[in-house]
Parts: C-alpha cells; structure tokens; sequence
C-alpha cells in the first residue's frame, strides 16, 4: 500500500488495492498501525480517491473511496465516523456552513495577498501582525476538522485562540515597541490589555469605544467558559437520565450544536478578517476585490445591511491600482537612496551640502 499526503486537488490516487475487494490490511488493523483518523473506508466501486470534505483550501481532511463490493454495516463504523458520514449529508444542503467556508478561505487568501519583503525589510510589526494572523487561520481549519468528527467543546476552545491571535495581531501591527517586546522578550499580551488598546484607539464611528469593550469583553467571557473546565463545557458530556447522570464518552451528532459551531467558526473568520483590513497601514492598501468580499460575506453572515461598509467599489479600484503604480519595490531602495539628492547619505556628503546650501 503507498500513501501520498493528501493535498488541494480535487482528486488524487493513493492506493492500489491488491486484488478484487480485498485491502492488504484490513480496516480492523488500521488503529494499531497509527493510521490518521482522517481517513474513512466508504466501500464503492472504482479506483481509491482521495477527495476534499470541507472545501477549504488546502485542507488535509479527506475521505477515501476504496475498491470493493463488500459493505461494511454501519453499526460497526467508529462513533466519530458515523459523526462524520452525517455532516457530509448536512453540509452538503446548508448555506451556513458554505458561507463558513468562504469566510475561512477569506482570510487565507487575504494573508497570501501580503508581500513577501527580503528579510532586510521585515519589520517586527510585519512580521508579528503576520505571524499571529496566520496562526488565527491555522485554528479556524482545525476547529473546521473538529466540527466534522464532532468535538463540539473542542471547537469553541480552540476559537477563543482564534480571537486572541486575531486581535493581538491588530494591536502589534500599529504598535512596533510592543512587537519589539513580543518578538525578542518573548512578552505575553493578556487580552484585557489588548481590549484596553483597542478602546483607546478606536476610530469606528459604529460603536462608542466603551461599548465596544464591554462586546469584546462578554464575548471573551463566554469563550473562556468554554475553553476552561467550567460546568458549561464538562456539563455538556453529562446527559440527565431517569436512573441517574450518564456520562456521554462517544461522538453523537446534534444538528443544533453542529449548526452553532458552524456560526461562530464563520463569526470567527469574519474576526479574522476585520482584523487583517484594519492591520494594515490603510484599508485602501489592500485589494478592493478582497474588501468588496469580506463587506459582502460580513453582511451575509451578520444577516443585516452594513451601512459603513460600504464603498464607491469602481473609485477603490482605480485609487488601488494608481497607488499600485506608484508604490517602488522594496529591492530597488538602496538604489533610491544612494541617487537621490535629498536622502540622509547623500545630504550628509560636504558635496551635496554645497550644492543644496546648509539647512539653517
């Protein structure tokens, strides 16, 4: 049996069964043998696929049709993947979880829009705004992947992550000491303070900064009561019967939690997002296209019209590529300084000094 790491095409072979409807291993061996949970036997006939649950970019979650006439009965597939054989049906006919998707797609195609500079001109708020970001969308896939194999509670603790790296990421991209500290002291930024930074520096004519930070504040309240072993995350696995309490150790599919975790990955990433646009130095320094889309989606999944923001969508675009031709690469400023009669090395020269006259 030969196994390739699953990757972003829609298809791709990965085994060559040996023999009609008969694997080298069977599905029995596949635990002892430390094959990833990521893998499902869905019996069917034709050649072993490899094809792409979620629809996120990249994403390593899949499941594989392998060639055989036998049926496997469900009752003896694992928990986990009759969890997941159940989210395949529902994700397939729910909008929501499609907008999640694109929310989640949203910001890794926002961080691939950033520039690649040499590392001469990295900056540690570049650098650390990025770092976090990326992280951000890392934990939005993987509480994607718990989603599907059913861990409910895992999701929404690995969410509060989502948020910490996705405002951290906002606050250091404007503040470069604290980026200094974060990057060469190894400094931890607790999120009070980084609410207590957004406060003071809000410019969002929608909501007054204290309100703001009361939001930000219940919200981080909640997703901490799930990220801790508090009684409304252990609770959960504890389900009320007539004989008494019974501990729930096995995956069931509950369609309002699964509907519930989809809303706030979605909400999650549309954080995310926000947080990437106002990370940079001007919204209008990111493609308008990207910002037409998260407007777009944000109104979607928040289900109402967002007045501020909209945009003259055609004016951003022609503002975007002017800025675009003027904007010099990163490469060629050494060149522009050693040529340009006003920068700091040539102004210091007793030539230049001569030629331009003293500064008074």
């Amino acid at each position: 049996m030969v196994w390739t790491t699953p990757g972003p095409r829609a298809h791709r072979e990965v085994a060559e069964p040996r023999g009609r409807g008969q694997w080298p291993l069977g599905p029995e061996l596949w635990a002892d043998l430390g094959v990833p949970p990521s893998f499902l036997l869905d019996r069917g006939a034709g050649r072993a696929r490899v094809r792409n649950i979620l629809g996120l970019r990249g994403h390593p979650w899949a499941i594989i049709e392998c060639v055989t006439n036998e049926a496997i009965p469900e009752a003896s597939d694992p928990d986990d993947v009759r969890h997941l054989k159940r989210a395949i049906e529902v994700v397939s006919r729910d909008p929501a979880f499609d907008r999640m998707k694109q929310a989640v797609n949203l910001l890794g195609e926002g961080l691939g829009l950033a520039p690649r500079p040499p590392w001469s001109s990295v900056f540690p708020n570049d650098l650390s705004a990025l770092a976090c970001l990326s992280r951000a969308y890392r934990q939005l896939r993987a509480a994607a992947a718990l989603l599907m194999w059913g861990y409910y509670g895992e999701v929404r603790m690995v969410l509060r992550g989502v948020y910490e790296s996705a405002a951290l990421a906002r606050m250091l991209a404007k503040e470069p000491m604290l980026a200094e500290k974060w990057l060469r002291k190894r400094q931890w930024f607790p999120d009070r303070d980084v609410r207590q930074w957004m406060a003071d520096t809000w410019t969002n004519s929608v909501m007054a900064p204290e309100d703001a930070g009361k939001l930000y504040a219940r919200g981080y309240r909640q997703m901490s009561a799930w990220a801790h072993p508090t009684a409304i995350s252990c609770l959960s696995l504890v389900k009320r019967e007539e004989f008494g309490p019974r501990i729930q150790l096995i995956t069931v599919f509950d369609d309002d939690e699964f509907r519930a975790c989809t809303a706030e990955i979605a909400a999650d990433a549309i954080f995310g997002c926000f947080a990437l646009r106002n990370a940079a130095v001007d919204e209008k320094a990111i493609d308008p296209g990207w910002r037409r889309r998260l407007a777009e989606l944000a109104s979607e999944i928040w289900g109402h019209d967002s007045p501020h923001l909209e945009r003259d969508w055609e004016n951003e675009e022609r503002e975007y590529r002017a800025l675009q031709e003027r904007v010099q690469a990163g490469s060629e400023l050494d060149s522009h300084l050693r040529e340009h009669p006003r920068s700091w090395k040539n102004l210091k020269s007793p030539k230049s000094a001569h030629e331009q006259g003293s500064p008074t």
